[in-house]
């Protein structure tokens, strides 16, 4: 670890030197080691197994270090002929690692590679998969033994098969991870290689360490995922910068620390006696202003004490008839007021002196010495017409920021360290930063034209970060990246996403991309941030994509009337009411979504039409949504109240005869009949989210539906990945694809499978009936395991059977066609060029695909046994392990083909439409 930089005054965790005897190479090399010290496979990967290994020379913890460690430097080395023993890797007393000499030994590797031959050459292809292989082998075992995984996909498999036993100590898995990282990442640089899914991730000594600091558990899954085993390391011995403030209600995935309550908060004062008087602005010039459509910008003098207001329009982006720069700032760093449109006089010395020397020293348009401050700006009194022209100011802010010259941010982390500060310690005061955490400074750092921070010296460009110091340590054999992918981090989603909505790109693609388009890589971005009032946003969501706002801000109107119906007369809305109202509202106006939405494993709105969807985008598990625009669309159905989803799933009924009528708890064992007359068995487990589990029991006699993210498919092994690595690369390009897949994280199991499980719902529940389509209420998400995949079908099934299989009509046409109506021109702001027109599902460009459906009559093709037997042996419990309960049901029908698209003459999916 003494290769990687640590801050000021801090000093590297020790690690110890468990081996007695040194590493030795021989037959097999680096992958013969196990064979030769005399283990097997099944003993290196099932730890229980390991303990009682007869006549043992060495200990575990010895061979799993001398073999993951030292024979993995030593091996890497010499394959370019650069010569290392085991002393180089250790302190003068043999008693601890030490990897001061690592940057030497990367130098040399470097100078070797150079004088043999260029990428194309044999001789460097053959050094590169043979350093690739190795290093792919430990970052196998990191993964079995190590990794501290959450909520993604992969992470769920790893946790679950993952030994509660280490064979190392983790100190010492520490030292792995950093050495394999920084092998890659000297590999990659070397030979040249651009593009790799390699990721060596950290272990949980280091997550454990930042979160004793006082780290945010949002913001240190945040780094576990953005940032290599460098950065975990720099920020495990970094004190935070936050002072006051407590995470212990912070979760993994929200932040509630930084939230701020009206009632209690206080402004904070910057001079030292904090006394200084607060200055408020002149309220009825303020309210001419906006009632006359402006925008309010200010400006103080000091010598006079006195705040001025003024009224701009804007014009264009980046220009308005009284230049001025807009202050981004988070409410808890102390610049807010609930209560007063008012900032103390020290704050306004600071801000006009921060303005001033910004205009100067970037030369910005028209030299501004006006600035806009949603403090000053945006009326808090709360008389209703106070509350109207706070609506309009709201509905004014994406404006605001495009018109202003620039954008300054103000945040407390950053003001504290020097422009001139390492290259990590800024990448990662940006990182860590509480501007790029909350909801509303994603918008305006989004929407503005230029972004300029403030560090405590003077205003850098966002555009001019850049960090040559990460190159060097490259070269120089350190292989630091942190810093540059912490910046990248950082601000990647606010450029991606001004780039897409600036150059109009979805909309060039078409008007269901021009919806959806804009949506998902906002989704992606608000993963980590956090609001205090979670009705904000879709308010944010909404300008972004350009909707009429208007309608989101008046839903208090229609809540506050539905309770007048029912004879309740309600004062004030509640926002966790008004937020899950304005997120119906906001759905049902961009009406397309990615086909992904239905599988997130967030918590979902409650509203029957809306079960589907999320109650929130915050805070949503890595890997709970899938974030694209590949592949087809879903849409928001107005007329039916429900979402229109064409995929792949069967329904089962539960019999009502299990467990004396009574609910059934655990995992549900389903019994498929196969064309090819065998048995498909597969478990479905409900999923868990944060602890706790998405749904309950099951409740028996009903009939589930089962929506599946992907077809079951023919001939799927665990394995089928394995002959994308036979054939060796013969040039650079080829070896840039074999890296590529080598290191993709590859599915641990699979025949997993996310899927939504929802109940049938009939026509006399309230819903609307059709025999074209499939009505489901939503319940929980959950996935399914298939446990027997010899039981799919290996080969195609000719289309007259697969379609007598299915039940399917000739027709190939779906109902849910018909049943699509086109969205409100009221939707969208007048500046938006969607053609609403081509949103219209009879569009044969921009409409779901309806040649992969076809028709079922539910009930008179797919009717279900309702079996109520008692019997136990059929529906009881099947033990699958201890503590295990896995229920059975063989009251199941197939509703979807399980060959995939290239062995069927016509791929047929089931029109389960989504109502609630």
């Amino acid at each position: 670890m003494n290769h990687l930089p640590l801050p000021q005054g801090k000093g590297h965790i020790r690690i110890p030197n468990l081996t007695r005897s040194d590493y030795t190479s021989g037959e097999g090399r680096f992958h013969g080691f196990p064979t030769r010290q005399g283990w097997s496979i099944q003993q290196l990967e099932d730890i229980h197994s390991l303990a009682g290994r007869p006549g043992a020379d060495v200990s575990i913890p010895e061979f799993f270090q001398n073999w993951l460690f030292f024979g993995c430097a030593i091996e890497v080395f010499s394959i370019s002929g650069v010569v290392v023993s085991q002393s180089d890797l250790l302190d003068n007393e043999r008693q601890h690692v030490d990897t001061r000499r690592l940057p030497s030994l990367i130098r040399q590797w470097r100078q070797r590679a150079q004088q043999t031959g260029g990428k194309n050459s044999a001789t460097i292809i053959q050094w590169a998969t043979k350093t690739a292989l190795i290093l792919k082998k430990v970052s196998d075992y990191v993964d079995l033994y190590c990794i501290p995984y959450s909520d993604s996909k992969r992470g769920r498999q790893i946790l679950q098969h993952r030994h509660p036993n280490l064979p190392l100590p983790e100190k010492v898995w520490v030292s792995i991870i950093a050495l394999g990282h920084t092998l890659t990442e000297a590999m990659l640089s070397i030979y040249g290689i651009v593009r790799t899914g390699s990721k060596w991730g950290s272990s949980s000594l280091l997550k454990q360490k930042m979160l004793n600091r006082g780290w945010c558990p949002m913001d240190v899954q945040r780094s576990l995922r953005d940032m290599g085993v460098d950065g975990h390391y720099y920020i495990a011995k970094s004190s935070n910068l936050e002072v006051n403030i407590s995470h212990d209600r912070c979760t993994q995935s929200q932040c509630f620390a930084r939230n701020i309550d009206e009632v209690t908060y206080q402004q904070k004062h910057c001079c030292e006696s904090g006394k200084c008087n607060m200055v408020l602005v002149d309220e009825a010039l303020l309210c001419k202003i906006i009632d006359a459509g402006q925008v309010p910008v200010c400006s103080w003098d000091q010598s006079k004490t006195r705040l001025s207001l003024k009224p701009s329009t804007i014009e264009k982006r980046g220009s308005s008839s009284l230049p001025f720069l807009a202050i981004s700032h988070v409410w808890s760093d102390g610049l807010g007021n609930p209560h007063h449109n008012g900032l103390y006089q020290c704050q306004l010395d600071q801000l006009q002196a921060m303005v001033k020397a910004a205009a100067t020293d970037h030369k910005l348009k028209g030299q501004p010495v006006h600035f806009w401050i949603d403090t000053l700006a945006v009326p808090v009194r709360d008389t209703p017409e106070m509350k109207e022209r706070r609506m309009r100011c709201i509905r004014q802010m994406a404006s605001i920021y495009k018109g202003a010259v620039g954008t300054l941010v103000l945040s407390a982390n950053l003001r504290k360290i020097p422009s001139n500060a390492p290259e990590h310690e800024r990448g990662l005061a940006l990182y860590l930063t509480n501007w790029v955490r909350r909801l509303w400074t994603f918008q305006e750092g989004m929407l503005s034209e230029k972004i300029l921070l403030q560090f405590a010296d003077k205003v850098i460009n966002m555009d001019h970060m850049i960090y040559p110091e990460v190159g060097r340590s490259i070269t120089r054999g350190r292989c630091v990246t942190f810093p540059k992918k912490a910046s990248v981090a950082a601000t990647s989603s606010l450029f991606i996403l001004r780039d897409i909505l600036r150059d109009k790109m979805f909309e060039m693609m078409g008007a269901m991309y021009a919806r959806v388009g804009p949506l998902a890589p906002a989704i992606s971005a608000l993963q980590f941030r956090s609001t205090s009032k979670l009705s904000d946003e879709t308010i944010c969501l909404g300008a972004l994509m350009r909707l009429r706002i208007a309608r989101l801000l008046e839903v208090d109107k229609d809540i506050i009337k539905e309770y007048s119906e029912k004879g309740v007369q309600l004062e004030k809305v509640s926002d966790h009411e008004r937020a899950e109202r304005r997120m119906e509202t906001f759905l049902s106006m961009v009406r397309v979504f990615p086909h992904d939405i239905i599988f997130n494993s967030h918590t979902r709105l409650t509203r029957d039409g809306f079960r589907w969807a999320p109650s929130s985008f915050l805070g949503i598990p890595s890997g709970g949504f899938t974030a694209t625009v590949e592949g087809s669309f879903t849409t928001f159905d107005k007329q039916q109240s429900g979402l229109s989803y064409t995929g792949s799933g069967f329904i089962a009924t539960i019999p009502c005869g299990s467990k004396n009528g009574e609910p059934l708890d655990g995992d549900l064992l389903v019994r498929l009949p196969m064309p090819n007359t065998k048995i498909l068995e597969v478990v479905v487990r409900r999923r868990k989210v944060g602890g706790e589990l998405l749904g309950n029991t099951w409740p028996t006699g009903r009939k589930y539906a089962f929506i599946l993210r992907r077809p079951l498919q023919a001939g799927e092994s665990q394995s089928s990945n394995a002959s994308k690595f036979l054939k060796t690369p013969t040039n650079g390009p080829e070896l840039e694809v074999w890296f590529e897949t080598l290191f993709a994280e590859l599915n641990n199991d699979h025949h997993d499978i996310d899927v939504v499980v929802g109940t049938v719902v009939h026509g006399d529940e309230g819903y609307s009936s059709s025999k074209d389509v499939t009505t489901i209420r939503h319940e929980f998400l959950a996935t399914l395991t298939v446990l027997n995949p010899s039981a799919l079908p290996e080969h195609g099934l000719d289309e007259s059977e697969l379609l007598k299989r299915l039940g399917i009509n000739d027709s190939g046409r779906s109902g849910h066609e018909e049943a699509q109506d086109s969205p409100s021109t009221d939707d969208e702001e007048e500046e938006s060029t969607i053609d609403e027109e081509d949103l219209s599902t009879d569009d044969d460009d921009d409409s779901l695909d309806s040649s992969d459906s076809a028709d079922f009559d539910l009930k008179e093709d797919f009717e279900t046994s309702s079996d109520c037997s008692e019997d136990p042996d059929r529906y009881g419990d099947v033990g699958t392990g201890a503590g295990d309960e896995t229920q059975r049901t063989d009251s199941a029908n197939f509703l979807d083909d399980t060959l995939s698209e290239k062995e069927c003459l016509s791929r047929r999916n089931v029109p389960m439409q989504k109502r609630a």
